[in-house]
């Protein structure tokens, strides 16, 4: 299969459709600004511009992503970064978060709307995307700052995704947070996020904690993506870090049977969806016509359709290539 076929292949489509925001600048690709906003330009002009999202990018570094785009004569969607207090002054008590975050996230905001107000050519901000600062943790405080800083400087994008950290009470943090992130109705869209790998062994999240993350998103109809780590389609072993690496194609299968598990079902649908995660054989996940099947479980493609755009709304990934050039490789063609 050439890249070309896997990208229109009738069963891949409604997954790879806008599946990945280009996150080129961060590891482990760590583009200079250059070189990414061209191989972004790039893959924005060629056959797989179907399956590229927005250009992510740090607010430190908007100045630089508009002049490397002017330079091709070009702007932008993207998607922003905004500075978080934990990381800008990581000594910050509980009691002072508030005030510094606001002040941080009306700075970047305001930049981002300058961007967009002044700028040659056309720059969007479609998304922001942050971690809830780890004195902070309350995912309703953090969105409330978020909006409110968002209300004062006019910046509007269509979604809001806020990642909570990981940890021993995890499990028990997440439907609250789901909880939070839908109850705020109106625009933006607030969403969650989980980062699903990094260069440390302990930056990879267990098979149990991607199924809980995703049937909480479920349970509560709140929407999703995913970060880091998931650029190649199935999931393997990575022999640099010692660690099992999960896959694309495994995280939306395991997505798609929980947003279609029988609620009738007595069974509890997260023992299934961690062996999907922990499946290793690519060729198990097979294409029958238009559907993808995995074991007896088939998911069609207006199943996909539904949980793309109501759930599972995209990854982040550095690379574009590797997840066509491993699918070209792995993915079975269609057959009868």
């Amino acid at each position: 299969m050439t890249n070309k076929d896997i990208i229109s292949h009738a069963a891949l489509v409604p997954i790879l459709d806008g599946l990945f925001d280009y996150a080129g600048l961060f590891p482990p690709a760590a583009l200079d600004m250059d070189a990414a906003a061209k191989e972004y330009l790039g893959h924005k002009s060629g056959p797989e511009h179907v399956m590229v999202g927005p250009f992510v990018v740090p607010a430190a570094r908007l100045a630089d992503m508009q002049r490397a785009f002017e330079a091709h004569g070009a702007g932008t969607d993207f998607a922003l970064l905004p500075r978080s207090v934990d990381a800008a002054a990581p000594n910050t008590h509980a009691g002072a978060t508030s005030a510094a975050t606001e002040r941080l996230l009306h700075e970047d905001f305001s930049a981002a709307r300058h961007l967009e107000e002044q700028a040659d050519q056309p720059f969007r901000c479609i998304a922001v995307e942050s971690r809830i600062p780890v004195p902070m943790v309350d995912a309703a405080q953090y969105a409330s700052l978020v909006g409110i800083a968002l209300d004062k400087t006019g910046l509007t994008p269509d979604r809001v995704f806020l990642e909570i950290p990981r940890g021993n009470d995890y499990q028990a943090r997440l439907t609250p947070y789901f909880e939070a992130l839908g109850s705020l109705s109106g625009t933006p869209l607030f969403a969650g996020k989980l980062r699903c790998g990094g260069p440390a062994p302990e930056d990879h999240p267990s098979s149990r904690e991607v199924a809980q993350f995703i049937l909480a998103g479920v349970r509560t109809r709140c929407p999703f993506k995913f970060t880091a780590g998931l650029h190649h389609p199935f999931r393997h072993m990575d022999s640099r870090l010692g660690t099992a690496v999960h896959g694309f194609v495994n995280v939306m299968f395991a997505t798609a049977v929980a947003a279609t598990w029988d609620e009738t079902n007595a069974t509890d649908p997260s023992g299934t969806m961690e062996e999907i995660l922990e499946e290793y054989t690519p060729r198990m996940f097979r294409c029958i016509g238009e559907e993808i099947r995995w074991k007896h479980f088939r998911i069609t493609p207006d199943a996909f359709r539904r949980v793309r755009s109501e759930l599972a709304l995209g990854i982040g990934s550095c690379s574009i290539n590797e997840p066509i050039e491993d699918l070209s490789h792995y993915f079975p063609p269609a057959h009868t």
